[in-house]
């Protein structure tokens, strides 16, 4: 019985991370592709824990955080007067600093639609700097894309130019 409760267990761990893409968690520690090469960048348990507080504090309710790629789109076209907070977690790295701020979204396995922005920003970046974002959507419409408050994070900066 054991045997069978491995295998499936392995079998399960291996289809996940097939699907992942450039970032997964593994055992509570995140895993992203930089450069090609699995790193592993600090884990943000302890940022999201105190951002969901403050979202409450700011009078959000039943908030729900998906990754990137985890977000259903019938959760987002279908919020509307449901009271509900859906937000978006986004892992990336800065890849331009200097020319627009610009940058990379790790959290994603779609490599059309994964440009991120980080001009702006009211901490010191430099080039490969791992950045943790949280994209809040209106709760009051039905929009995929009605982001009303983007909060950004420094979470590594092992990998700095």
């Amino acid at each position: 019985m054991k045997k069978i409760i491995i295998c499936l267990m392995s079998m399960v761990m291996v289809i996940s991370f097939a699907a992942c893409g450039n970032y997964m968690n593994v055992n509570n520690q995140n895993a992203c592709i930089v450069d090609g090469n699995e790193k592993i960048v600090v884990s943000y348990g302890d940022i999201e824990s105190n951002f969901i507080i403050m979202l409450n504090e700011m009078g959000y309710d039943n908030i729900s955080v998906y990754n990137t790629d985890d977000i259903p789109d019938r959760v987002l076209e279908n919020r509307k007067g449901k009271n509900i907070t859906i937000v978006e977690r986004v892992i990336g790295k800065v890849t331009n600093l200097d020319k627009n701020g610009d940058g990379i979204i790790l959290s994603t396995s779609d490599s059309t639609y994964n440009y991120i922005s980080y001009r702006g920003l009211d901490f010191e970046t430099n080039d490969e700097t791992i950045i943790l974002s949280y994209l809040v959507y209106n709760p009051d419409t039905n929009y995929t894309d009605d982001i009303v408050e983007r909060y950004d994070f420094p979470l590594d900066r092992e990998y700095e130019d």
